[in-house]
C-alpha cells in the first residue's frame, strides 16, 4: 500500500514508499526470504532477541545485516 509522504527539507525527494509487515523470523529464514524475492532487502524482527534488522544483498553475492541498537 502506497505511503502519502510530506516534503519537509530542501533536497532529494523520497517519491515512492510501502508499508511492510514485519514478522518475528530467524536471521536464516531472513535470507531464504530475500532469495525468494525480488527484493534486494528485507526489514524483520529477529525473533532471537525481537529486534527489527534489515538484511540486504550486496553486489558480491553476500549478505549484509543492519541490527537496530534499540
Amino acid at each position: 500500500m502506497p505511503l502519502a509522504l510530506k516534503r519537509e527539507t530542501a533536497g532529494p525527494a523520497i517519491v515512492k514508499g510501502r508499508r511492510i509487515q514485519t514478522k518475528p523470523i530467524f536471521l536464516e529464514e531472513s535470507s531464504m526470504e530475500v532469495e525468494l524475492s525480488r527484493d534486494i532487502f528485507l526489514v524483520f524482527l529477529n525473533a532471537a532477541p525481537q529486534k527489527a534488522n534489515v538484511l540486504y544483498k550486496q553486489n558480491n553475492g553476500n549478505y549484509g545485516l543492519m541490527k537496530s541498537g534499540f
